[in-house]
């Protein structure tokens, strides 16, 4: 559904604006583009189950594939204490993971060049107007996800006063605009889940630990945007066949996206590779301010993991009283049947009695 959102969205405020920002150029004719709509989803579902999945993990491209292999294996580990296997990739991931840091730490410096770069080639008032508009079309894209879709979701699934409960879990939304970060705001988004939303420690652990990693609604809504972006800015025209594998790739690259800063970028990448389009001019644009938007595609990650599990908390707290009352009169029953007197006891008087 978000993904479907950006690239509606995208439509209906950035494609409009194109012919007026200059960023039209003359239409490109790419080499191996998808013929039609049929050839783009099957080239898209086949990319899915890899042949070779050593050769996936071992190809940047293969994204899909590598997140495929994951969850056969992940499912494959019968048990995850003991396993080997598991082991390697969680020291494995500490080490990038503290490499990444490292790089991180060097991003800004990079940023600078690549938007001085930009503006020494670039005319200074159309790479302002094209920015405007690109920021603008995500930022009314989060908007809508976070303020119309999410409330409408939680009211007539629970029946609870969504903005009340927006309320409650501002703190975290302000953490994760801070950091960028869904992973590292977890423990904020956990406490205002519990502590202040009352939802059950059970079900706040479960969702929001799985929603971290897994639901990206935010990343979802930000990809079809740039992709659009830097296709129509370098003149490419895409087909409807593109729109669609389009969708299909930002659903399940930000469900692989790393919860950190600008995790979103080397999916991106990706995905233009995917898609036969080379990285441009409009590409530096997007990264130059990949940091500001990023941090509010995580804040609505964040408060889409916050909302889902008040859903799932509704529907578990319904399903346990409807069990809990099924014991209970099941109990009653039971208790009736042994207690009920036989007619030799209510001849003698003891019905009161067994009855007490």
């Amino acid at each position: 559904m978000a993904a479907t959102e950006g690239l509606i969205i995208t439509s209906m405020i950035l494609l409009p604006t194109l012919d007026d920002l200059g960023l039209e150029a003359e239409e490109q004719v790419r080499d191996g583009a998808f013929v039609d709509m049929a050839e783009s989803v099957t080239t898209i579902v086949a990319s899915v189950i890899p042949k070779n999945g050593v050769k996936a993990l071992s190809t940047n491209s293969d994204m899909l594939g590598v997140i495929f292999i994951s969850i056969i294996s992940g499912i494959a580990i019968t048990d995850p204490k003991k396993s080997v296997f598991l082991k390697w990739f969680q020291e494995l991931e500490i080490i990038m993971m503290t490499i990444l840091w490292k790089i991180v730490y060097l991003t800004p410096l990079g940023v600078f060049f690549i938007v001085t770069y930009v503006f020494a080639t670039e005319e200074i008032a159309g790479v302002f107007s094209n920015v405007g508009m690109f920021l603008l079309t995500i930022f009314f894209g989060l908007g809508f996800h976070v303020f119309v879709v999410y409330p409408l979701l939680l009211f007539f699934l629970t029946g609870r006063n969504p903005f009340k409960y927006f309320l409650n879990i501002i703190d975290a939304v302000v953490v994760a605009l801070s950091i960028s970060s869904s992973l590292a705001t977890l423990p904020t988004t956990m406490k205002c889940a519990m502590k202040k939303n009352k939802i059950s420690e059970d079900v706040a652990k479960f969702v929001l630990t799985l929603g971290a990693t897994v639901n990206m609604d935010g990343t979802s809504i930000g990809f079809p945007v740039a992709i659009v972006f830097i296709a129509y800015g370098q003149g490419i025209v895409l087909s409807f066949g593109e729109l669609v594998t389009i969708v299909l790739l930002s659903t399940v690259s930000s469900m692989g996206a790393a919860p950190i800063p600008s995790s979103g970028v080397v999916l991106l990448i990706v995905m233009l590779e995917s898609l036969q389009i080379p990285l441009g001019a409009t590409f530096n644009l997007v990264l130059a301010v990949d940091w500001l938007y990023d941090r509010f595609e995580t804040a609505t990650n964040v408060i889409g993991d916050s909302y889902a599990a008040g859903v799932i908390d509704h529907w578990a707290t319904k399903y346990e009283i409807k069990n809990t009352d099924r014991n209970k009169s099941t109990q009653m029953e039971i208790i009736k049947k042994i207690a009920r007197p036989s007619s030799s006891e209510k001849k003698n008087g003891k019905e009161d009695q067994i009855a007490y």
